[in-house]
């Protein structure tokens, strides 16, 4: 397999080209210690979101989120959340080698058609194209990409298609998907593409997902364990 056969090539963003949930977890401790005056540690947090991936599923953040004030003893203020947010999404680096895949991506197919398809609001991928950013100081994702879907584009969130449905049409690709590769790094963004129609779905390893390691391994029809492993399989003669 390689990647001149595909004519759409679409990326999910966080967990996938970059390495953002711990990241987000680093957020979370911020504005807890500095607003709520408690000291979470960061596999405190992370089990405690683990939790409510188990109990939750796909609204699992969403709940965790809302429950703050339960866990923390305090009101959830949204310009607080926001301020940490801004100031932590600054920090998130492209994972390991995914920059220059990126890159020769394009330059041994420059007629080959890149989307990002990602639940980051345009405001943060707009964060993410600026040199404030680490990502921004590397590859600027709305440079790069020649169409993004953000959650502001769309009605229903992953693992609804919606997003995937308005890149096939943009690219009047829903008549050829068999030329369409997707990568993600979760069970929600491959079922997400999946109802699409999508088959050729990719997973790269993000230890984000680890606890539906064995799901996405045997659903999806190819897996990277990194991004070198896929610039091995699928750029190299």
């Amino acid at each position: 397999m390689k990647i001149n056969q595909y004519d759409l090539i679409c990326f999910d963003w966080d967990g996938t080209l970059v390495s953002s949930h711990d990241t987000y977890r680093k957020c979370d401790q911020f504005l807890i210690s500095n607003n709520y005056n408690k000291c979470v540690s960061l596999d405190t947090l992370n089990a405690i979101v683990a939790d409510y991936w188990d109990k939750y599923g796909i609204n699992g953040l969403n709940n965790y989120y809302r429950d703050w004030a339960k866990l923390f003893n305090n009101n959830e203020d949204k310009k607080i959340v926001k301020l940490g947010f801004d100031h932590f999404l600054k920090e998130i680096q492209y994972k390991e080698n995914a920059a220059n895949v990126l890159t020769k991506l394009k330059q041994l197919n420059p007629n080959v058609k890149t989307a990002l398809i990602t639940g980051s609001r345009k405001q943060e991928i707009d964060l993410y194209s600026t040199d404030l950013s680490e990502t921004g100081k590397i590859l600027k994702p709305n440079d790069f990409f020649d169409y993004i879907v953000t959650k502001d584009d769309i009605s229903q969130s992953k693992p609804n298609p919606e997003s995937y449905q308005m890149a096939l049409e943009h690219f009047d690709m829903v008549e050829k998907l068999n030329k369409v590769l997707v990568v993600e790094d979760s069970m929600i963004g491959a079922i997400s593409a999946y109802l699409a129609g999508l088959k050729n779905i990719g997973i790269i390893y993000d230890s984000h997902s680890d606890f539906e390691r064995y799901d996405l391994k045997k659903f999806n029809k190819y897996y990277w364990e990194s991004w070198g492993d896929f610039e091995k399989e699928m750029l190299n003669d």
